[in-house]
């Protein structure tokens, strides 16, 4: 059995479609998962049997029984994620629906397809959302998936090369010096900085 995660491809760089997909394949390579690409395309360009064929190559990797954890949506069209789902069910694949975004929900226009993304949201043997809130507006909408998990948040990764400080014997002190005149002639071996309203004095 093996893990597998859908990571889309095709559209800008910065587009935060791809910055949330692309920051939830990152966490998962370390969790062993496998990548399914999926290029942002005009589904309108395919054949019903074009795309079956485009969605055969896509799971060329995925065999019977495994695990795969679809980002959704894919922005391929209702269509497009629908035959994927139902082609993964047909592998007996256990799919766990991770949801950034619910399109019926984003626009007005596009709520007419909330019960088609219901029906294929209710394919998924585990469903993870945003928030408590976008569980319970599911639930209400007709969602029957009983394993849902709330994402909640987490640690964004990134490449950067931090700065680890070495330790420092100090101390700092705020406070103003004329009150504390004694300060003034610091003498121990540990320095002492000074922090009042006068600016910054080391001793």
């Amino acid at each position: 059995m093996k893990l597998h995660l859908t990571n889309l491809y095709g559209m800008a760089g910065d587009s935060t479609v791809i910055l949330a997909q692309n920051a939830v394949q990152k966490i998962s390579m370390t969790l062993g998962f496998r990548e399914v690409g999926i290029y942002f395309y005009n589904i309108a360009a395919d054949t019903p049997s074009e795309m079956n064929k485009r969605l055969d190559g896509i799971m060329a990797s995925i065999s019977f029984g495994d695990i795969l954890v679809f980002q959704s949506p894919t922005w391929n069209g209702f269509e497009f994620d629908r035959l994927f789902l139902d082609k993964l069910k047909d592998l007996r694949v256990k799919i766990v629906c991770f949801i950034h975004d619910v399109p019926p929900l984003m626009f007005e226009s596009n709520y007419y397809l909330m019960k088609e993304y219901i029906s294929m949201y209710n394919l998924s043997d585990v469903l993870v959302v945003p928030s408590e809130r976008m569980k319970e507006r599911l639930i209400q909408e007709g969602l029957t998936t009983e394993k849902i998990l709330i994402q909640g948040m987490w640690d964004h990764p990134h490449d950067l090369s931090l700065y680890t400080p070495a330790f420092k014997k100090e101390i700092f002190f705020a406070g103003s010096l004329e009150r504390f005149p004694d300060l003034q002639n610091w003498s121990q071996d540990t320095p002492l900085r000074v922090f009042s309203n006068q600016g910054v004095a080391n001793e």
